[in-house]
Order: structure tokens, then C-alpha cells, then sequence
């Protein structure tokens, strides 16, 4: 699942013509730094690579357009695509395949443009001019990363709340009304649980399954309903153990962000009709208004959601607890990013004490201790292991 691709935007809102990006594709992502600095133009530069939205590029920085380059490790059953056994001469020595076998391994950078066409702009060994041509084919049919892949976007500013109750929306098609910004939820859980065409058990029993996963022991609920109000406006109501029913609407926003998340990893799939390894999720500040501990169980539903099913996910925050859920999964990294208030630039922490240059972006004081759950005192680094 790891993608071995180097992917790197320039000149891009604050990254400037150094870039900024990814040095390799995780399954989870993390995407760490301070307000402003550049975390959200890391997921416009995943959505741009599954969906090719054409403006992005002209969102450039001091007049010129953004550009976004992918690094790609050249492989043994590449090098015959581009460098044919059967051909020679035409300024190569000798025959073309037996030339190109020496570029075997080495790291190849093409140019992305906006349809989707990869434009050879380097490789990091020497090669006489006339093979230009051939790394011009070689960059050609190399894959894209994210290939038939959904972008999903949960975005900072989130909200459910109570929409119209519109007959036009309740349809047989597949398609989803849910929008990052939690608009289109509630008529998305109305239109599953009353349209006869549709099963009801998708929200009623495996969203709601899932969700008392994530909140209980907090929270149990045992049923989800959707009323229509007098203003004609349906609303979501969770019910309790003791029967007693509560609008979402005067719950916290903790909930509604669980539950937003839920929407789009369990009925969107569903609706939809694709694997749920198709997508490529991206979800900004899940963190917000979630106690620590309820943050924890979040990312671990979300890591065995990746794991389970192959889904890629990039999350931003400034949470710490983060560090803790992720900092040492094998599937995981953690990209940095700072803004120097000229330009920003990315760096994926490798090594356990550079987290410590995270904690100082993320406000991280030395009285947060008291929230730890253990403190084990160790001499040195040496005993932490």
C-alpha cells in the first residue's frame, strides 16, 4: 500500500519554487503545523493528482503557475516499454533495450499537467540527448499515483444540521448529496432510512453499530430516527438506553463529527457502489471539540478502517494525542509542515526525537503531563527502548 512516490507542488499559494510535499505515500498520512501554514494546500495537491482540477494550477504564487512533480522509481518491466529490444541506433549505441537497462532503479521526475499527461522532466543519471524521446514515452506510461482513485473530503468547518425536507431528493441514483462541509447529511440519513427502495439497516444498524464503537463507554445510543419538524425541516435524533430521545442538533459537535466521518466511510461506499479501498480520504482537524480520550478511539477506528480495507487516509491536526495514536505504526507518517511567514516547507519526521520540534508547533507546555494517563521515568534515551 505504500506509494514509493515522491510528489512535490511548486510555486502553490505559501510553497514557493523549492515545493513542498510528500516523499512517499503512506496509508495514513498526518499532516502537522501551526494555522496558516500550508496544510491544506498539501490536500488541494492530493486532490489535484485524483481529480485534475484544472484551476488549480492557475492558482500559482507571484505570477506564476503552480506546477506539481512526481518522482517515481524506474522498474525492470518499465524499461522495455520505452526502450524497445528490437530497435538501434538512432543516436543510442547498440540496441535500445541493452541502453535502457541501466536506468533500471534510478529515480525519475515527470511533470504533471493539468489533463492528466506526464511530461519527462528528469532523471537522476546521465543519458546522451537523443534518448530524450524514449524518457519522454518512459514518463508516458508510468502510473499516476491514485489511479481510479475517489477523492473525500471532510473539511475543518463542519456542521449537521436540520435541511428541508425536499421530495426531489429522495431518488434511486447513486449518487450523494454530502458535501465537506456536512451539508447534505441529514437528507442523506433521511432519504436511506425512508426510501422503500433502499435498505434502512445501512444507518439503523451498521452506522449506528459503528458509532457506539467509537463513543461508547461515553455514549450509547440505540436507535437513530429522523423527524420532520413543524418548520418542515427533517432533524436527526439519536435515541438512549432509557428511551430518551435527543435532537443532534443539541448534542456537541463531537458527535456530529464522528458521525460526518461514519456518513463517508460506511454509507458512502454504499451508495456509490465502489470498494471502500477506492477512496482517498481527507479530513481536516477531526480533533475539534473531541475529548482526548474519544480523539484516541477515533484514530484507532480509523487505522483499522485503513488497514482492514486499503483505504488511504490524510488527516490534518494539531493535536498532540495524534503523535500518540500514529507516532509508531509501521503504516503511518507524520509530515510537518512549517511557515516561515515567506514560504512553508515539508518534512516527514523519520526519527522519534524529531517529534519534539512538532510539540513546540502544537503548543505542547509541560503542565499537559497532568493529562497523561501513566508517567514511566526512564535515565536516557537508551532505556527508552
Amino acid at each position: 500500500m505504500i506509494i514509493d512516490n515522491k510528489i512535490t507542488v511548486k510555486n502553490y499559494k505559501c510553497f514557493d519554487s523549492t515545493g513542498g510535499g510528500f516523499d512517499r505515500i503512506m496509508p495514513i498520512n498526518l499532516i502537522i503545523g501551526k494555522n496558516n501554514s500550508g496544510k491544506s494546500s498539501l490536500l488541494d495537491l492530493v486532490n489535484f493528482i485524483i481529480k485534475r482540477d484544472e484551476g488549480f494550477l492557475e492558482l500559482g504564487r507571484d505570477g506564476t503557475k503552480a506546477e506539481v512533480f512526481v518522482e517515481h522509481t524506474v522498474t525492470k518491466d518499465e524499461i522495455p516499454k520505452a526502450f524497445l529490444q528490437n530497435y538501434s541506433g538512432g543516436g543510442i549505441n547498440g540496441n535500445h533495450f541493452e541502453y535502457g537497462k541501466q536506468f533500471i532503479g534510478k529515480r525519475l521526475t515527470y511533470k504533471l499537467g493539468k489533463q492528466g499527461e506526464k511530461l519527462f522532466s528528469s532523471i537522476d543519471a546521465e543519458y546522451v540527448p537523443d534518448a530524450r524521446g524514449n524518457f519522454d514515452s518512459l514518463a508516458h506510461i508510468l502510473p499516476k499515483p491514485f489511479s481510479e482513485k475517489t477523492y473525500c473530503h471532510i473539511s475543518a468547518e463542519r456542521d449537521i444540521v436540520p435541511e428541508k425536507s425536499q421530495t426531489s431528493q429522495i431518488s434511486d441514483n447513486t449518487n450523494i448529496s454530502l458535501s465537506p462541509n456536512g451539508s447534505g447529511a441529514t437528507k442523506t440519513i433521511q432519504d436511506i432510512i425512508n426510501h422503500v427502495n433502499k435498505d434502512s439497516r445501512l444507518i439503523e444498524e451498521e452506522l449506528l453499530d459503528e458509532l457506539n464503537t467509537i463513543i461508547n463507554p461515553d455514549i450509547d445510543f440505540t436507535r437513530i430516527l429522523v423527524q420532520l419538524k413543524s418548520n418542515e425541516s427533517w432533524e436527526v435524533f439519536f435515541e438512549n438506553a432509557r428511551e430518551k430521545r435527543i435532537a443532534l442538533s443539541k448534542m456537541g459537535s463531537g458527535v456530529k463529527t464522528i458521525l460526518l466521518v461514519l456518513l463517508n466511510l460506511i454509507v458512502r461506499p454504499v451508495i456509490e457502489n465502489r470498494e471502500k479501498s477506492s477512496y482517498v480520504f481527507a479530513f481536516e482537524e477531526l480533533e475539534n471539540n473531541l475529548h482526548p480520550s474519544l480523539q484516541r478511539r477515533l484514530y484507532n477506528y480509523i487505522r483499522n478502517y485503513s488497514e482492514e480495507h486499503s483505504a488511504y487516509f490524510f488527516l490534518t491536526t494539531h493535536s498532540n494525542v495524534v503523535i500518540d495514536a500514529f507516532g509508531m505504526c509501521e503504516n503511518a507518517q507524520i509530515v510537518h509542515v512549517v511557515n516561515d511567514g515567506d514560504k512553508a516547507t515539508t518534512t516527514t519526521i523519520q526519527a522519534y526525537r524529531e517529534n519534539e520540534q512538532i510539540l513546540s508547533d502544537l503548543g505542547i507546555k509541560a503542565s499537559d503531563i497532568l493529562q497523561s494517563n501513566g508517567v514511566i521515568w526512564v535515565e536516557g534515551p537508551s532505556d527508552r527502548n
